[in-house]
């Protein structure tokens, strides 16, 4: 199973209000995470920095409140069977090489975010086989056709 392992207050920090608004952004990720894992054979760990240590499962996803989030995520994939299944989603450069050395993957904050975006916001209302419509609301078809009609083509 792929397990993805997220160095918490390190995505927040990539979203525009994160350090102003901490509280509001780790609610919005844990959501946004939740939502992707919720029908997938998927594992997600959220670590953040805190004063409070703590472990709870929301949903599907576990989060994880300690005083050294580095430190815990490379403890969590020294725990796993297959680390080679686990991926770091972190901007961190000494956390991505401390990953690598134990054969877990890594990936950029905004790869993932992006990831999370194209599988939580669907570009089409339904999957019922139909051609998704551009970028303007139209199929290629149509487009085809007024760039014919309109001499563009």
């Amino acid at each position: 199973m792929i397990e993805y392992m997220i160095d918490g207050c390190n995505f927040i920090k990539f979203f525009e209000d994160g350090p102003d608004n901490f509280e509001a952004c780790k609610i919005k990720l844990i959501s946004r995470v939740q939502s992707y894992i919720a029908a997938k054979q998927v594992g997600c760990t959220i670590v953040f920095d805190s004063q409070r240590p703590s472990r709870e499962k929301v949903g599907k996803v576990q989060v994880i409140h300690t005083r050294d989030a580095d430190r815990k995520i490379i403890e969590e994939i020294e725990k796993r069977n297959s680390p080679a299944s686990v991926t770091v989603v972190t901007n961190d450069n000494g956390l991505k090489g401390a990953a690598k050395s134990l054969r877990a993957k890594s990936m950029p904050v905004g790869d993932f975010d992006n990831f999370l975006s194209k599988k939580t916001h669907p570009k089409t209302h339904d999957n019922c086989g139909r051609e998704k419509p551009s970028p303007e609301g139209m199929t290629r078809k149509e487009v085809r056709r007024w760039k014919k009609e309109l001499g563009l083509s």
